[in-house]
Formats: C-alpha cells, structure tokens, sequence
C-alpha cells in the first residue's frame, strides 16, 4: 500500500465514524439532586421549613421520573 492509500483511508474512516457519531443521540446523564441547603436557598427560606422541603421533593421526583 502506498502512503496516500493508508492515507486517504484513514480519512476516510475517521470522517466515517465523526459522521456517524453526529447522528448518536446525546448520552444520558446522571440525575443530580439538589441539597437541603440548595432548596431552601432556591426557594428563600431562611430557617428550616420540612414542610417547604417535602413539597420541593415531590416536585424533584416528578421531574425524575418524566426524565427517566
């Protein structure tokens, strides 16, 4: 084989495999929740509200699920 052949091969597949690599749909990621500190931060509570938190879960959950 001749240096252009090897060459114009390698090109050839590595424009192959960028092409097909487009077409991948994007990888998942891993859910991340928020912290106890994040949420009452996020939602301007001052003081420890398990209340607020509760329903801040419940929201997060939902949104899990339908990102499953």
């Amino acid at each position: 084989m001749t240096d252009d052949y090897k060459r114009g091969y390698a090109d050839a597949m590595n424009w192959k495999v960028q092409n097909h690599l487009e077409h991948l749909p994007p990888a998942q990621r891993e859910w991340v929740g928020l912290t106890d500190e994040e949420i009452m931060e996020t939602l301007g509570i001052v003081s420890y509200d398990t209340m607020a938190l509760d329903y801040a879960r419940r929201i997060e959950a939902k949104l899990k699920e339908k990102n499953d």
